[in-house]
């Protein structure tokens, strides 16, 4: 009877709690995958990595906008350099003599840009053989007489493309996000009727032109901005 009992109380659990561990034991072993447990082994998951850059480029957008306004509003700031006032678009076409009937490639250079400064006289040609004036103005942050001596490096009529040498004093132009990022920046305009009014006035044909490029890349972003 005691030997019964003895037998109901513990029947081998000891063996079974052995047989037990060791099965864990193995499992353990066989969920190893080069030398890490499987849950910290390197996952090949593209939608995480895409997700997680994806998210990483939103805030960094999101931090380039917050400053952006800033930046833009220290940019007509430091312009007071050669800018004593705004100065509109359409008052400097005027100034200038442009003619009213034709657009304009307004084209914005600076002496510490040195491909705006020797790319000029190619893309004034480019832009006259389109059917478009040509004016040229400086980076109104610097001084004057660095863009003057700029010009001392060029042959006379590669450096006639950058006379007068002007600064940019559009208080609105200044402050768009692509004006003063980089050098050259140009704008095609062109006098239209907007809405019901019956005068015309110069508009901007599409987004600023942003690189120093080939002639042949300057003609087809002059006329790609061309009606």
């Amino acid at each position: 009877m005691c030997i019964f009992k003895e037998t109901l109380i513990k029947p081998r659990f000891v063996i079974a709690s052995a047989v037990k561990q060791s099965t864990a034991a193995i499992s353990a072993i066989s969920a190893i995958s080069d030398g890490l447990p499987r849950r910290c082994a390197p996952r090949n998951d593209e939608f995480v990595l895409g997700l997680l850059r994806l998210c990483f480029f939103l805030l960094l957008g999101l931090v380039a906008g917050l400053g952006s306004g800033s930046v833009r509003a220290d940019d007509w700031s430091a312009a007071q350099l050669s800018c004593s006032a705004h100065q509109p678009i359409a008052q400097l076409f005027e100034q200038r003599g442009v003619a009213s009937d034709q657009p304009v490639l307004l084209y914005l250079w600076s002496p510490r840009m040195v491909l705006s400064v020797q790319h000029a006289h190619a893309v004034q040609q480019v832009a006259q053989s389109l059917g478009l004036q040509w004016l040229a103005v400086r980076d109104p942050r610097l001084p004057q007489a660095e863009a003057e001596a700029a010009l001392t490096t060029l042959p006379a009529a590669a450096a006639q493309a950058l006379r007068p040498v002007q600064a940019l004093c559009d208080q609105g132009l200044l402050m768009q996000a692509q004006t003063l990022r980089h050098f050259p920046t140009a704008w095609v305009f062109r006098r239209e009727v907007v809405g019901e009014s019956a005068a015309a006035v110069w508009q901007q044909r599409g987004l600023p032109i942003v690189s120093a490029m080939p002639a042949v890349f300057w003609r087809q972003a002059i006329k790609e901005r061309q009606p």
